[in-house]
């Protein structure tokens, strides 16, 4: 029977192809399957060709870009062959400007180093930021810049393309001669001013008398930092600020290790090494009329990680997940204006490094998983059970002051008056990347004699005077003493500030009436944690409850009181990530991973060259090598999919006497070689290259000489 044919056939070309353009990649496919007319519109379109090629590249369109459909197409299909074949358009090396220190981090376009202030030296002073060659013109002369501060640099985060931030936490000496400043300074990436949307583009974060290890992240409004103290007796932290308004989300939160990844900008992600699981969190958006400190930060679910095996513990774990997601999914502002595409943070490979030690070798395992699944994992109606505080009414009364954590017996008050803003910056509202060498008084280029360094307002000033420059040379000598601490130096330590505690001594610690602080301001007030570690909250009213498990804090009873209900390893692991065993991998950094792609080389190739591994996650990719039995010369095996005997035989991976048995897990994957053999000490991975690491010597992981570029697109 011959069906009527339809008036809608009658429209013009041009209405059904934007019909078309709206339908999600799996019904414009079938569309282009029904009849010749879908057919020969999707194939005389490169609107739709882009949309549904985009989609299986992973990739997100940029408005902001001015090319024309047709030529961001071309583009495209000239990247995913080039990745494909891992065939790079050029190749160059570049030679690092500034002795580093061991403080890095990869983004799209951009390599920053720490600068050290001689080599070998520990003491970190400014950052250094590369600009990374898109084409061979650019390779030509490549530009970088570098920040410059007055106080030791323990670590520092970005968010370039989303707010074009760069923030840094130092560490300096404070008014208490047994502790140490903990701030967070934010800049502007183009200018290396201090960032203009931020209203305290300095915060304090909090006093230490140790050693730190900083793991900091940003999404949205949100900033995040894990302050892991090397003197065993202190507690890892939690800190979540607004960054645009410099205040605390909440109250300080334990941290069972470094480990933090955004999977939306109000959901973060931190593996914890206590109770083997991936913990989810929820942290509320800013609301008017509401304190920040009042946002309630609750866990939302936790996922099991593979048992142990007895005596195991894990020793150390990395997050990586890249891109980072933005605020309302929006495509980042300062992304260039010349790339038309930028991965798609949503459909990004976590990639999740966990280190054991055992008796006669380290060990490490690999996990990977995608973004979007574990989104998917969220327990149904979750948000609908998250509980906010109601606005408050609008007072005359003056705002309270906001206190940083110290550690010490009695806190006392620590100012908290902002800088002075930096009126001065003309940075434009949405600078380009090549803004970022434009000659800032605040910044120097690379290749220049430093003699005025930038001073980020009166946090970082630099001395000006005879009496101020012996001050600061104290303060970096200072510096360097705790950085040259040993940690077991404190072991016989029997004074007040380092030795242990017991629950008595808490009866001692004085409460917020006993130091006549008032408690219409905010008050820092000592309690015990459930695990006896000294822990603290912040109190606005003399009736607030000081139970610890309340306010951020989570109890660690062994019954899981007040955590989410944890979902088995069985039940979401083996179906959605994959886990291999790392100790061939030069894993010594954790961004080797971008989009939904993996680069390793082989441990030991600086002696003996070997080839760059890539691992493909994405699915579409998987699923056309496999259907098509399509194969470039790079491509090495198809994991994940095939005769029934040899999935089985991928899935797993041997436990090695960490896991109580062996692994098993199921996410397909494309791995993929160069023909290329290298010597590299490790590589690294942005958006549209590998990036290769020639260290000054084989035992120098912190010293980076040179770095090799092989550009896809």
């Amino acid at each position: 029977m011959t069906l009527p044919y339809s008036p809608f056939f009658n429209l013009p070309s041009e209405i059904l192809t934007t019909i078309l353009a709206n339908l999600s990649l799996h019904s414009l496919i079938t569309c282009r399957q029904t009849c010749k007319k879908f057919k020969g519109l999707y194939d005389s379109s490169s609107q739709l060709q882009y949309i549904a090629e985009l989609e299986i590249a992973g990739m997100k369109d940029n408005p902001y870009c001015s090319m024309s459909v047709s030529e961001r197409l071309e583009l495209l299909r000239k990247r995913e062959d080039a990745w494909a074949a891992l065939q790079p358009d050029f190749s160059t090396s570049i030679s690092i400007p500034k002795p580093p220190a061991g403080i890095y981090d990869v983004t799209p376009n951009i390599y920053l180093l720490g600068v050290a202030t001689l080599p070998h030296e520990m003491l970190t002073l400014g950052i250094q930021s590369i600009t990374l060659p898109s084409s061979e013109e650019e390779a030509l002369a490549v530009p970088s810049m570098v920040i410059n501060l007055t106080k030791h640099i323990v670590d520092f985060g970005t968010s370039i393309e989303e707010h074009d931030l760069l923030a840094t936490v130092t560490i300096a000496p404070s008014s208490n001669p047994r502790l140490f400043a903990l701030e967070t300074t934010l800049f502007r990436h183009s200018t290396g001013t201090l960032h203009d949307e931020a209203e305290k583009p300095v915060i304090e974060l909090m006093q230490v008398d140790s050693p730190v290890s900083i793991s900091i992240e940003v999404s949205g409004e949100n900033l995040a930092i894990i302050v892991s103290p090397r003197n065993p007796r202190r507690a890892n932290e939690l800190h979540i600020f607004n960054w645009k308004k410099g205040t605390r989300k909440g109250v300080p939160m334990p941290a069972p290790n470094l480990g933090l990844c955004y999977l939306r900008e109000d959901l973060l992600l931190m593996p914890d090494l206590e109770t083997l699981a991936l913990s989810i969190m929820h942290i509320p958006h800013s609301r008017p009329g509401v304190d920040d400190k009042d946002l309630p930060i609750s866990f939302i679910t936790r996922l099991a990680l593979p048992p142990l095996a007895w005596g195991q513990q894990i020793g150390h774990v990395q997050c990586r997940c890249d891109p980072s997601p933005t605020a309302g999914y929006t495509y980042p502002q300062y992304s260039p204006k010349t790339r038309p595409f930028s991965n798609d943070p949503q459909r990004a490979i976590m990639v999740i490094e966990m280190g054991f030690f055992d008796v006669d070798e380290r060990k490490s395992y690999t996990a990977f998983m995608h973004r979007s699944a574990l989104l998917d994992l969220l327990p149904g109606g979750w948000e609908s059970n998250i509980k906010l505080p109601e606005p408050k009414v609008a007072s005359n009364s003056a705002p309270s002051m906001e206190r940083v954590p110290e550690l010490d017996k009695e806190p006392s008050p620590v100012s908290n008056s902002p800088p002075s803003k930096d009126t001065s910056s003309d940075a434009p509202s949405r600078p380009e990347p090549s803004s970022s060498i434009s000659g800032q008084a605040s910044t120097q280029p690379s290749d220049s004699t430093p003699t005025d360094q930038y001073t980020p307002a009166e946090s970082n000033a630099e001395a000006t005077n005879a009496e101020g420059a012996e001050g600061a040379q104290d303060s970096h000598e200072s510096v360097v003493a705790l950085l040259n601490q040993d940690d077991d130096d404190d072991d016989d330590d029997d004074d007040d500030d380092g030795g242990d505690m017991d629950m008595d001594d808490y009866a001692e610690l004085l409460s917020a009436q006993q130091l006549a602080i008032s408690l219409n301001d905010e008050a820092l007030v000592w309690h015990p944690a459930p695990d006896g570690n000294m822990m603290y909250t912040i109190l606005n009213t003399p009736d607030d409850d000081l139970d610890p498990t309340q306010d951020g804090f989570e109890s660690d009873s062994s019954d899981g009181t007040n955590l989410p209900s944890l979902i088995p390893w069985s039940e979401w692991g083996p179906k959605t990530t994959r886990w291999l065993d790392a100790n061939k991998f030069s894993s010594v950094y954790i961004t080797s991973t971008a989009g939904q792609r993996f680069v390793s080389i082989d441990k030991g190739s600086r002696t003996q060259n070997s080839p760059i591994r890539v691992l493909d996650f994405n699915p579409y990719h998987v699923r056309k090598a496999h259907l098509t039995n399509e194969r470039y010369p790079c491509t090495d095996r198809l994991v994940g999919v095939g005769p029934e005997e040899l999935q089985a035989e991928s899935e797993i991976c041997p436990s090695g006497g960490v896991f109580e048995q062996d692994v098993a897990s199921r996410l397909p994957y494309i791995e993929s070689s160069t023909e290329t053999y290298h010597g590299y000490d490790a590589v690294l991975l942005d958006e549209q290259r590998i990036i290769g690491i020639i260290n000054a010597a084989a035992d120098e992981l912190s010293s980076v000489k040179d770095i090799a570029i092989f550009h896809y697109g």
